[in-house]
């Protein structure tokens, strides 16, 4: 037996196999999916088996455009790209269920890093042309990347910060000085954080709203904040930073006592 299966998996099926794999990500979860059903958007959990073992999947968001439709997968399909033959396996399966649905191309952007930047923006290593180059050569076509804020693609750059060494305290002394000069001003102030209740989103979305007018971008509605609120469960989080004016006051009140 030697047989690959294209399927629709549940996200009893997915979350697993989506959790355990190196290039799993918020954007191929299923919390991304019940999100994106709850948008309305016409979403597939897509899976390739091979000999009843999954291995390959993606969340597939089917958008409607002129003539037909878009298939669109953001941060995947997760799969092994060092296994040469095994994304191209699973797009033409992909293609194949796609096209009887009115589907016109295929639009992915695997969870893989082109290249490494330091935090001053300059490269780290050389850029993985090898990974770019497999990938063409199934045919598919390299969009340049993206510069700027987009509210209309996934994100071409992800900053992370590897926290794994670091503790609380080496964590501060491992930001630049003008972070560490804010950092120190806010406990000055007495600056607290928080994170917010689902009822309380109507006041995070007012601020959202007040610094978009100020700013100058694009706001989202309040229904956009409690569907993820609610899909993303505790994976989700409304964080607020918060001044206490009298408490500010009073160490105000005891540095002009001290200086006195």
């Amino acid at each position: 037996m030697n047989k690959f299966e294209f399927v629709e998996l549940t996200p009893a099926e997915w979350a697993p196999f989506e959790h355990d794999q190196p290039n799993g990500g918020m954007l191929q979860s299923i919390e991304q999916y019940e999100l994106l059903k709850d948008r309305g958007a016409e979403a597939k959990i897509l899976g390739l088996k091979h000999d009843g073992k999954l291995i390959a999947g993606a969340v597939v968001t089917f958008n409607a455009i002129r003539g037909g439709k878009e298939v669109l997968i953001n941060h995947g399909p997760v799969l092994d790209y060092e296994d040469h033959g095994l994304l191209h396996t699973y797009l033409e399966h992909l293609k194949a269920y796609a096209k009887p649905l009115g589907g016109l191309y295929i639009k992915f952007s695997p969870n893989a890093a082109y290249q490494i930047f330091d935090n001053e923006g300059h490269g780290v290593g050389d850029p993985n042309e090898m990974l770019l180059n497999r990938i063409e050569k199934i045919g598919a076509i390299h969009l340049p990347f993206d510069k700027g804020m987009t509210a209309t693609n996934v994100a071409s750059w992800i900053y992370e910060k590897d926290l794994r060494q670091l503790s609380d305290e080496t964590l501060t002394a491992s930001y630049a000085p003008d972070v560490k000069y804010y950092l120190k001003k806010t406990q000055q102030f007495g600056v607290k954080l928080r994170e917010l209740t689902r009822e309380e989103l109507p006041a995070f979305k007012a601020l959202t709203e007040d610094t978009a007018k100020r700013v100058g971008f694009a706001d989202k509605p309040l229904e956009f904040y409690q569907i993820f609120f609610d899909d993303y469960g505790e994976r989700a989080h409304y964080v607020v930073a918060e001044i206490n004016f009298v408490d500010y006051i009073n160490n105000e009140k005891d540095v002009i006592a001290k200086l006195d």
